[in-house]
């Protein structure tokens, strides 16, 4: 029973590489609550929303902080496992507290995408966005659209490496594996639909602050998290607080840069009864109209009864991430590696798996195969010699002697094909050889080609620098194991990320 588990398990591993990660599920975790969203097509093409939610246990997370990891990662377990008819998948974009990231944009004149990535890197360590070292941070940035045709603009995010290494350490506890990392501003403004041609504030009051962004054609061009001030007396006291930080907000995207279009609109997403009010006191005081949420067109028709509750929007944004293709992904992502890089690791983890699986499986099918094939034959072997013993004690006529000879040569050919059966299963022996050669420091293996008729075995590989790529080859040239070798000499130029082709023969070989 368990080796047909492990057979159905290596063809879901084998379905799951030949298609897409898919089933992306939105998450953010508050200090109340953890929040789930997945978009998904149904048979007619029709988008599809399923959202479920559930409590955080008090005092796990405090104003974006992980006080209590262990906790945390068993809530959400729980959470996923009780929910598994909705989400099928282990794979989610993160909406984080805002209060964890940081982001601000960076003008650069036209310059390549090599050009773009140093400068990005070279502000971070002059410390001119950040007063953060870049080895404390993760960062990543996208580009803007720009009406400046002598510059270009970079939107760079950045969080610290102990914060986000503290959710990936909660994610893997609980079974879940995170494609993406974002601020959950960014997230929320991916869901509304009220900046589409224009550019407004979009102020989001939540548990532990406000969130004050600008968006220009449903891009953010700037993003500011205040926490909650200390003490709020009355309702007066904090539309004066909000009313403050949006005018300091507005005043700094109108100086920061003389192409920034005016802000024409407010927003806010705030699930008070006092909403209503609190929009009326901003509009008033700071001269700009406001407006309801409209949420983007493209989930309009799925959103349904959810467009009343506006704490949806982060996690709602981050699904309609998860609806992109993961190698077509560029968008900000504050994790060890971006997020096409992310999708590759993961696309290789599941091959490695895959044929884990396979192996297994087929070793375990090939020995109950040899284990029925010889009780098989020890019954066959059996009721001859009885058959054999009443010849010799009996007289037999010659009519029966045709058929013990047409018995015994269909037994003479069923031992052949069992023995051929043995000779051609050596492939297996002889893959565990080839990978364990291959298999050195700093080596990646793309491919293996078996045996060709001449015995040659070839295979692609990569090393991660030049260092690797010529330990690699010493080891080869003096591996006994190993009847000749065949590396081409290294490009000169090339230092990290050499691929190679080799091809080289044992020198005992496992014949087919």
């Amino acid at each position: 029973f368990i080796d047909f588990i492990n057979l159905s398990e290596a063809i879901m591993n084998l379905t799951q590489f030949f298609n897409p990660i898919r089933n992306i599920i939105g998450l953010e975790i508050t200090s109340r609550q953890i929040n789930a969203v997945l978009l998904k097509k149904n048979k007619k093409g029709e988008l599809e929303l399923v959202r479920k939610f559930a409590p955080v246990p008090a005092g796990v997370v405090q104003n974006g902080e992980i006080k209590k990891p262990a906790e945390l990662a068993q809530a959400i377990k729980s959470f996923w496992q009780a929910n598994k008819d909705a989400f099928q998948s282990k794979f989610a974009i993160f909406a984080l507290p805002s209060s964890s990231a940081f982001c601000d944009v960076l003008k650069l004149p036209q310059i390549s995408n090599e050009q773009t990535a140093e400068a990005v890197k070279l502000n971070l360590s002059t410390k001119t966005l950040f007063p953060m070292e870049p080895q404390d941070v993760y960062y990543d940035w996208q580009p803007l659209k720009s009406k400046d045709i002598y510059h270009h603009y970079e939107m760079v995010g950045m969080a610290l490496r102990g914060k986000i290494k503290q959710w990936i350490d909660v994610c893997s506890a609980a079974g879940i594996e995170p494609l993406a990392f974002e601020s959950s501003a960014f997230s929320a403004s991916r869901a509304i639909g009220n900046f589409e041609h224009n550019t407004g504030l979009f102020i989001r009051v939540a548990d532990d602050g406000i969130d004050l962004s600008v968006i220009a054609e449903n891009e953010i061009r700037f993003s500011r998290f205040v926490p909650m001030p200390e003490k709020v007396e009355s309702f007066d006291l904090f539309k004066e607080f909000v009313k403050t930080e949006a005018q300091k907000v507005i005043n700094f995207y109108v100086t920061d840069d003389p192409h920034n279009e005016e802000i024409k609109k407010i927003v806010i997403a705030f699930s008070f009864a006092k909403k209503n009010e609190l929009e009326e006191y901003l509009a008033k005081n700071l001269g700009i109209s406001a407006e309801h949420i409209k949420f983007s067109a493209s989930i309009k028709e799925a959103v349904g009864n959810l467009a009343d509750d506006e704490s949806v929007l982060p996690v709602l944004g981050a699904a309609m991430r998860g609806l992109i293709k993961r190698e077509e992904d560029t968008l900000i992502s504050l994790m060890p590696v971006g997020t096409e890089e992310n999708y590759q690791h993961t696309r290789l983890l599941a091959y490695v798996s895959l044929w884990s699986d396979i192996i297994n499986a087929t070793a375990i099918l090939l020995a109950l195969l040899f284990v029925g094939t010889w009780l098989f034959l020890n019954v066959i072997g059996k009721r001859l010699d009885q058959q054999l013993a009443q010849f010799q004690t009996a007289f037999t006529s010659q009519s029966e002697i045709p058929e013990l000879e047409e018995q015994a040569r269909r037994f003479n050919d069923l031992t052949a094909q069992i023995s051929a059966l043995g000779a051609r299963n050596n492939w297996i022996e002889q893959l565990e050889k080839v990978t364990k050669i291959l298999g050195q420091p700093n080596i990646k293996i793309h491919n293996i080609n078996m045996p060709d008729p001449a015995g040659t075995i070839s295979a692609s590989i990569s090393a991660s620098d030049r260092n690797a790529a010529i330990t690699f080859r010493k080891n080869m040239e003096k591996n006994e194991e190993l009847e000749s070798a065949l590396i081409p000499l290294l490009p000169l130029e090339l230092k990290e990320n050499i691929n190679m082709n080799i091809s080289f023969k044992l020198k005992e070989q496992i014949k087919e």
